[in-house]
């Protein structure tokens, strides 16, 4: 299954249906420009995010929208495609984009990698819900 159909698995379990988004690939040296730039941390990071909404009350509900997009590094060296952290960096920037933060603490930090072990695993179960 591809990328496009489980992020979309993904956000339908967010009950975000209606969301379109936007994910770039990019290597550690764009990734590196970015988080400068958008961050100012002088860092390739794994993921970054960029919301297009302050919160999920903004959402408009009667029409599709964008809801942000995410960055992924595919030259970090935390990723591994054979065990699923595309995947995983997918989610965590999409959680992002959910209002989900774990830099605010780590209540929030905890909260949000407890969602994102819930997601991979819904996504994983919808998956073979669909095959």
């Amino acid at each position: 299954m591809g990328i496009k159909r489980r992020l979309k698995l993904a956000l339908r379990y967010l009950n975000l249906k209606r969301a379109e988004l936007d994910v770039l690939f990019v290597g550690s040296r764009r990734m590196k420009i970015m988080n400068n730039r958008y961050r100012a941390e002088n860092t390739a990071t794994d993921v970054l995010s960029f919301p297009q909404y302050n919160s999920l009350k903004e959402l408009p509900g009667d029409m599709d929208y964008l809801l942000g997009d995410i960055v992924v590094n595919i030259e970090h060296p935390s990723l591994d495609a054979a065990h699923g952290h595309i995947d995983r960096l997918l989610v965590h920037g999409l959680l992002h984009l959910a209002g989900y933060d774990h830099e605010k603490g780590t209540r929030m930090a905890a909260k949000m990698f407890k969602k994102e072990e819930e997601v991979l695993s819904a996504v994983k179960k919808m998956a073979g819900e669909c095959q």
